[in-house]
């Protein structure tokens, strides 16, 4: 069966995404997914309007981020979709959410290793950093990284934070992940990063808990990303099946919805068999004919 990735190519300038969004043809007018700071519990599925797992929602939201990435890399192979850009500068979109923050580095004597530092003539001599989880297909190699910013708290435009690319941390091919380190010059924010972290992860192991011996029929896959590039949406939907490998990642398969701009983004499942760690799956890829949509494989 074809499928394709969902990263959303800017060819004609910032607002080709805007107009990518208001005439998408895989889900017109989006009716089926909900602006992040207008979801409540009760878009929520009956059995699953839960508070806790609306607080779980807020969390994985507020650390969702946007990809910009504004070069491809020579070492994409030839059936890679995005191959036709190789060494352009040609700008792609898509999500991602930061996994963990990991130190800050004061003065002394050193700078922020960032292509923007690097560049300017100012550089910052105080800067975070900061593990960021995507898609391989949308962000590659550390060339690619480099050439990366993630917009956070892109649901108001007065709020955004950015995140500047600095290099690869690790990358699982079988996996179609990558995840890649970030510097943040804004201190200030990191300690809410942290913060939010520590909270998603004490409320994972509550629904842990909770919906393991719920047994409920039907698993539900909750997704929070960027259609086309715009201000950040969450979707919900049946998991439709899953697929495990032979070293027991998990694969799943779910009604969701997606759009170009959500590869990478944050999948998280409910009810299913539960690793007491945040989930490591994100969006890969959708069918061209049924519509449904795919993670990549991560922990069960």
């Amino acid at each position: 069966m074809q499928e394709r990735n969902e990263v959303e190519f800017v060819l004609e300038g910032q607002d080709s995404s805007l107009i990518s969004f208001k005439h998408c043809t895989k889900n017109p007018g989006h009716k089926d997914f909900v602006k992040f700071t207008d979801f409540k519990v009760e878009n929520l599925p009956s059995d699953y309007q839960d508070v806790m797992i609306y607080k779980m929602i807020q969390y994985i939201g507020l650390i969702t981020v946007k990809l910009n990435v504004s070069f491809t890399s020579n070492n994409r192979s030839n059936n890679d979709e995005t191959a036709k850009f190789r060494g352009t500068t040609n700008i792609r979109l898509g999500s991602g959410f930061i996994m963990s923050v990991c130190k800050k580095e004061k003065s002394l004597g050193k700078k922020c290793p960032c292509k923007e530092c690097l560049e300017s003539n100012n550089p910052k001599e105080q800067w975070a950093e900061i593990l960021v989880l995507t898609a391989k297909h949308v962000v590659f190699d550390t060339e690619e990284v480099k050439h990366t910013k993630c917009e956070l708290f892109y649901d108001v435009v007065r709020q955004i934070e950015i995140l500047y690319g600095l290099k690869v941390h690790k990358v699982i091919d079988k996996n179609d992940a990558c995840i890649f380190l970030c510097a943040m010059h804004n201190l200030e924010t990191w300690n809410k990063i942290k913060m939010l972290c520590d909270m998603r992860d004490n409320i994972h192991r509550k629904l842990a808990d909770k919906y393991t011996s719920k047994g409920l029929k039907n698993q539900l896959a909750i997704i929070v990303s960027h259609p086309h590039g715009q201000p950040k949406m969450v979707s919900v939907g049946d998991v439709i099946s899953f697929k495990r490998s032979l070293d027991g990642d998990v694969q799943y398969e779910y009604r969701a919805s997606t759009c170009s701009g959500s590869s990478g983004a944050p999948v998280y499942v409910l009810s299913r068999e539960w690793d007491l760690n945040f989930s490591e799956h994100v969006h890969s890829s959708s069918t061209l004919r049924n519509g449904i949509n795919r993670s990549s494989f991560g922990p069960a």
